[in-house]
């Protein structure tokens, strides 16, 4: 699933915002194989960094376990999440972490721009959270739901 990543970001900016991914920014949450675990090999977060980065968008990560991530050096390191979301123009949430949940929803809510993505193959992100990021003009796309309404949903 991480190269559906990089195609759903290429169709949001391609078909939605008329461009393309070459020059954007975006934020990758959770970089390791498993939730509370400081490991990174057979991550499906590097080959979500390595596609974007083929694509010269800028990649910032964040994992509350890994600083700074040893296998993708391209990828700028980020010490907090709000660092690496704030700005970004696509955030996919790499890892199911339990953790995330008690900030995420919120910091997503207050930082995403309009036009923006989020992707989230975890289903991390509440109903009401995507209802709310539609309301800003912010996608949000879950793996494997076709009921989460888009930008500009009532």
């Amino acid at each position: 699933m991480p190269l559906r990543t990089l195609e759903l970001a290429k169709m949001h900016f391609e078909n939605g915002q008329g461009g393309s991914l070459r020059g954007r920014t975006a934020a990758i949450l959770g970089v390791t194989y498993r939730a509370g675990v400081a490991d990174t090999r057979s991550s499906p977060a590097e080959t979500v960094a390595r596609a974007l980065l083929a694509e010269k968008v800028r990649v910032r990560a964040w994992d509350p376990l890994v600083f700074p991530w040893e296998e993708v050096r391209e990828v700028e390191g980020c010490r907090e999440a709000a660092e690496a979301v704030r700005g970004a123009d696509l955030v996919v949430i790499c890892l199911p972490d339990p953790g995330y949940r008690s900030f995420l929803p919120s910091l997503l809510v207050e930082t995403m721009a309009p036009g923006s993505i989020v992707v989230d193959p975890w289903n991390m992100i509440a109903d009401g959270v995507g209802a709310e990021l539609a309301k800003k003009g912010v996608r949000l796309e879950v793996f494997g739901r076709g009921d989460v309404p888009g930008p500009g949903a009532r």
